[in-house]
């Protein structure tokens, strides 16, 4: 592909982006119209609708959706694999597992806006190497628990 090429789509989709960000607020059982909104006709109803419920949604879904976009394309550049996701090496299961201890311990304290179990894991991580890293999060995988797992089936027999 030439850069042109590449250039166009990339504008393309920046314009569906910014309209979707910008639309997506508006629609939703009580009707705002952008009109009312830069205008400034809006009822105090309205506005608060707007501001304190939509707009915040739709920014953090807008930052959710890239920061896992952005987690899935690390994560298969990292490992060389298109195909690699948190489900097939357990990150999932780790990360599942270690919210229920955090949940269960009670560390409800932040620091920077990062709650204390995001804080206790990069400290950990911090000191490990990346292939136990992986190997902790595939033992904690609910399959690895069970006498017979699925995921370990010689294949080709029964």
């Amino acid at each position: 592909m030439n850069i042109r090429r590449i250039s166009f789509r990339l504008g393309i989709t920046a314009a569906l982006v910014i309209g979707s960000l910008l639309v997506s607020p508006l629609i939703g059982p009580i009707e705002i119209s952008l009109a009312d909104l830069f205008g400034g006709t809006l009822s105090e109803s309205q506005r608060m609708i707007f501001y304190d419920i939509r707009l915040p949604r739709v920014l953090l879904g807008f930052l959710a959706g890239g920061s896992l976009a952005v987690s899935g394309l690390v994560f298969q550049a990292l490992l060389r694999n298109p195909l690699a996701t948190p489900f097939t090496l357990g990150i999932a299961s780790g990360a599942s597992l270690g919210s229920a201890v955090y949940m269960q311990l009670g560390a409800a304290w932040t620091l920077f806006g990062l709650g204390g179990g995001t804080w206790l894991a990069a400290l950990t991580a911090r000191r490990s190497r990346p292939d136990r890293r992986v190997r902790a999060g595939m033992r904690t995988c609910p399959w690895n628990l069970l006498k017979r797992n699925p995921c370990s089936r010689p294949r080709g027999g029964t």
